[in-house]
């Protein structure tokens, strides 16, 4: 063969590979779902779509599925509905789909719902065994060896009756964005802190009816929540955990070893009794810091707006920014600190009117007074108000600092310990500052 016919041989077997690659089983029962995922697994096809709803058979070993080394950086996976009402209706004993060890893997308009849903049993506390999920990835016991990559889920509707809808362990670049989901047990996105996970994208979705947190983040580093709606969630009060615990909780939990979270744009409203929106650990199994919670309107929970429970370690919490949020209808104390010194809040609403909130900030103020080898240095400290009435600016333990609603005033005394500085206003009821933030001695 000359050479311009084997250029042309080789290129018309290249578009083949790509061709065949790109291929699409189409599903439209259970058969054929299970063959379309075993094309999936030998490479012969890299999408799924679902034809019409599929119900899995609801006992024995029917319907879950392991997608698992699939390693090719090249190849793009998908698993979709041909439209917006397609749904997979799971085998409740079985985790439908179970991702470890693969890459780019995108789920998207397929509603997963279970065919026989069960129930947490309320007067034991306890779930009927096997526990499974949804949607499950990167739970593989051996760190390193189930790592789930670039996975999307895009446009999922999954109601369930078990303990978690979707189960993430060790992971990186995780996208969950356009979804609903509703009627878990106890949690609505679980990550687990046994496991590293990095780069978790949680955009646009909506949580109502959650058993307990609708999202409970651990062990993450660099996270986006971002635009959600969290309706009634931690909505059995008090909800039930195996061996008959009973506790309160936040809609969201912001666990051990959380670190560079950024929270923005969400909704997170009525939360029954014992129930706050937000919900921080108290760090001491290991540190959570850099947490910003920004622009969000949290209101109608019945405890406070975000919740930190109870310091046992000092500095477990750390570098955490509350700021430009909406706090109404929550209970009193809006922000519950708990012991925990390194949070600074400023610049939020505090009534549903936000044209006619008090308001307060610290701008200006330098976050480091830096001690130059002494004991000792100065700080100053500048803020300002907005329909405060009457202020009172306290330095840590109460000490009254100033009584000007904007100024700034030297503090000479600050030690390596660092301290915070709290902003009350006459105009709030709620005895609590509006402002506070905290001044570290380096």
């Amino acid at each position: 063969m000359n050479k311009s016919g084997s250029f042309l041989f080789a290129l018309l077997g290249a578009a083949f590979l790509q061709g065949a690659g790109a291929a699409i089983c189409y599903a439209d029962s259970q058969q054929s779902l299970d063959n379309c995922v075993g094309q999936i697994n030998g490479g012969t096809a890299d999408k799924i779509e679902v034809t019409q709803n599929i119900y899995c058979t609801p006992n024995g070993a029917a319907c879950g599925y392991l997608f698992r080394n699939l390693t090719n950086p090249a190849r793009q996976i998908e698993i979709y509905g041909s439209n917006n009402g397609i749904s997979i209706y799971r085998n409740p004993t079985i985790s439908l789909f179970t991702i470890e060890n693969s890459t780019n893997i995108t789920i998207r308009n397929l509603g997963i719902l279970d065919n026989g849903k069960r129930q947490l049993d309320y007067q034991s506390c306890s779930f009927v065994t096997p526990q499974t999920t949804p949607v499950s990835m990167g739970r593989n016991t051996l760190t390193g060896q189930g790592l789930a990559t670039n996975i999307t889920l895009q446009y999922v509707r999954i109601d369930t009756g078990e303990p978690r809808i979707i189960d993430i362990g060790h992971a990186d670049n995780i996208r969950i964005t356009n979804s609903t989901f509703s009627g878990s047990g106890h949690f609505g996105i679980w990550t687990s802190t046994q496991f590293p996970k990095t780069r978790l994208s949680i955009f646009d979705n909506t949580f109502t009816g959650i058993g307990a947190n609708a999202i409970f983040i651990g062990n993450v580093e660099h996270a986006w929540i971002d635009g959600n709606r969290f309706d009634n969630n931690h909505a059995t009060n008090p909800f039930c955990l195996p061996g008959g615990q009973h506790t309160g909780g936040g809609q969201i939990d912001i666990e051990a070893g959380t670190k560079n979270l950024s929270m923005q744009g969400n909704h997170i409203y009525n939360g029954h009794p014992s129930v706050s929106g937000i919900e921080f650990a108290d760090g001491s199994v290991a540190k959570i810091s850099g947490i910003t919670i920004k622009g969000n309107y949290i209101y109608n929970n019945q405890n406070a707006a975000i919740f930190f429970n109870n310091m046992t370690v000092d500095d477990g919490i750390q570098d955490v920014v509350i700021r430009d949020n909406a706090f109404y209808g929550n209970g009193v104390p809006q922000v519950r600190f708990n012991g925990h010194r390194r949070v600074d809040v400023f610049e939020n609403y505090y009534t549903g009117d936000l044209s006619q909130s008090p308001r307060a900030s610290f701008a200006g103020t330098a976050k480091t007074c830096n001690l130059n080898g002494g004991t000792t240095c100065a700080v100053n400290v500048t803020w300002s108000t907005v329909q405060a009435g009457n202020v009172q600016v306290k330095v840590e333990g109460g000490g009254l600092f100033s009584t000007n609603a904007n100024f700034s005033q030297w503090a000479p005394w600050l030690g390596a310990a660092g301290t915070y500085f709290e902003i009350f206003a006459s105009t709030y009821s709620g005895n609590e500052p509006i402002a506070r933030y905290f001044v570290n001695g380096n």
